[in-house]
């Protein structure tokens, strides 16, 4: 069985870390499956290039990858961000149906 985690934050939010070694231990424990981390916060670029930050999942014997969603905002609230926004939210959309028709 192939498992994949979301994990929303980098290993500098200890509890977060906790909650993601507690899961990951458990699945290991008790299935035989290979598992994956998905970072939605990181791109797999900004995961290769702060590996030191990263040391801790490296750890945890899984793969882990970037997101390849863009992020909906990245500096502020202003009306250019807003834009921003939106087109990488339709992005979103079109890399979503694509996985999805694609599997």
């Amino acid at each position: 069985m192939r498992i994949t985690v979301l994990n929303m934050s980098d290993p500098t939010n200890k509890g977060d870390l906790a909650i993601l070694e507690s899961t990951i231990t458990l699945i290991k424990k008790y299935t035989k499956s290979v598992i994956s981390i998905l970072n939605v916060d990181y791109t797999q670029k900004e995961i290769l290039s702060n590996k030191n930050k990263f040391k801790w999942i490296e750890r945890l014997a899984v793969s882990h990858y970037g997101t390849f969603f863009p992020n909906i905002f990245r500096n502020g609230r202003g009306l250019k961000s807003v834009l921003v926004g939106a087109i990488n939210l339709i992005n979103s959309f079109v890399i979503l149906a694509i996985v999805i028709f694609f599997k």
